[in-house]
């Protein structure tokens, strides 16, 4: 999780999502003007880890904290990083690739506030392919391009070379983030995914890991 600014202290905030935050959160406004003010969640779509992470986060914090937190749903990292960065949003969830990328464009205000979840990243395929491991990639078509999330594309690159694979290697298919790929896995227009969406989404047979990163 990634801000600029939020009414509370790294140590309210703490136990109110069970340990999974690990904050270092700024004082913007005090205590008792923060709850009546709406605070901006940006997070990724329905469907996805990230928005159902931010989902239970905004929930605690209006219980427990009193904070009024509107979950904001975009179409990737490419956006929220973006929006936190010109305070349009006061929280977002994004990974440290894009945040690390984040910096190096000169938005210096971002911060680091917590470490929500770790997720491991690789590809999911369909229990009855035949797709068994990385190599099996070679000449399928493979979800790429990941505008809304530029650090997918560098990561399924990684993937790919730890069979000795490029993208040439494969048939790209250009997506803009893991909820298309999600649903080009789905629909057969690609042979492996790269969310775990595509597990809730596929209605023929449950998708297996081929790898993971």
């Amino acid at each position: 999780m990634l801000g600029t600014r939020l009414g509370m202290t790294s140590q309210r905030l703490r136990p109110l999502v069970a340990g999974t935050l690990i904050c270092a959160l700024a004082l913007a406004a005090s205590a008792a003007t923060a709850g009546a003010q709406t605070y901006g969640f940006a997070t990724l779509q329905p469907g996805t880890l990230n928005h159902t992470t931010a989902s239970a986060i905004a929930k605690v914090l209006k219980e427990k904290a009193g904070l009024n937190v509107l979950v904001q749903p975009t179409a990737g990292d490419q956006v929220i990083v973006p929006m936190i960065a010109r305070d349009e949003a006061e929280i977002g969830i994004s990974n440290a690739m894009e945040v690390h990328d984040g910096l190096a464009k000169g938005f210096k205000d971002l911060r680091i506030i917590a470490a929500a979840h770790a997720l491991r990243v690789g590809f999911f395929v369909r229990k009855d392919g035949d797709i068994r491991t990385v190599a099996d990639l070679k000449g399928k078509r493979v979800p790429y391009g990941f505008s809304a999330m530029r650090a997918l594309e560098p990561t399924v690159r990684a993937i790919l070379a730890t069979a000795g694979l490029t993208e040439k290697d494969i048939k790209p298919v250009l997506v803009p983030n893991v909820i298309r790929s999600a649903d080009d896995f789905v629909s057969g227009a690609a042979d492996p995914s790269t969310s775990p969406s595509a597990r809730r989404r596929c209605g023929r047979s449950t998708p297996r890991w081929a790898a993971y990163a």
